[in-house]
């Protein structure tokens, strides 16, 4: 089972089958989690701790989920997994996780990020049009940030950087206008 299964699938409620879970709001292959049902109803979802990677594009347009939790267990949470979740508002990024790239755009709604020690690198457009996002915390352990990492956060008003950042990339904070 590839990546993506789910991209174009918005009206996508539930699925059934081998790789689905009981509830049907997930497609997963071994210890990988690979689509959310996008118009799933939940508006909370906590990965289960089998889980040691999020595919890309995982939550792609879950318009409904407010809150998604995800376990210590996850190492991986691959490029664009949340792309336009509109509804997010919550979100913890696990210690395990090393890098992150495009995770968040377009999270409308998102408003607590919690970002462990561990990881190392924030790269292009993670958080780009977060415009619900008033502050951020970046742990010491981070040492870059990528191209317009925060561009269009239209509501960052505090920016925590540890001095252990060696490179930030141009436009990061590119209309960033709070």
């Amino acid at each position: 089972i590839g990546s993506m299964i789910c991209m174009g699938s918005d009206n996508l409620e539930k699925v059934t089958g081998r790789w689905t879970s009981e509830d049907g709001s997930y497609i997963y292959h071994n210890e990988r989690f690979v689509c959310y049902a996008p118009s799933h109803p939940n508006t909370e979802f906590v990965v289960p701790d089998t889980f040691t990677e999020i595919e890309s594009y995982a939550f792609y347009h879950a318009r409904n989920l407010k809150r998604v939790v995800i376990p210590e267990s996850v190492e991986v949470i691959g490029q664009s997994s949340f792309l336009g979740a509109t509804a997010l508002e919550t979100v913890n990024v696990p210690s395990k996780v090393t890098s992150l790239y495009d995770n968040f755009r377009n999270c409308y709604s998102l408003k607590n990020v919690t970002l462990s020690y561990g990881l190392q690198e924030i790269q292009y457009e993670t958080f780009a049009e977060c415009t619900s996002l008033k502050s951020i915390t970046i742990p010491a352990s981070v040492t870059a940030i990528g191209f317009n990492c925060f561009e269009g956060c239209t509501s960052l008003q505090s920016a925590t950087l540890s001095d252990k950042i060696t490179i930030i990339e141009s436009d990061t904070f590119n209309g960033c206008s709070a």
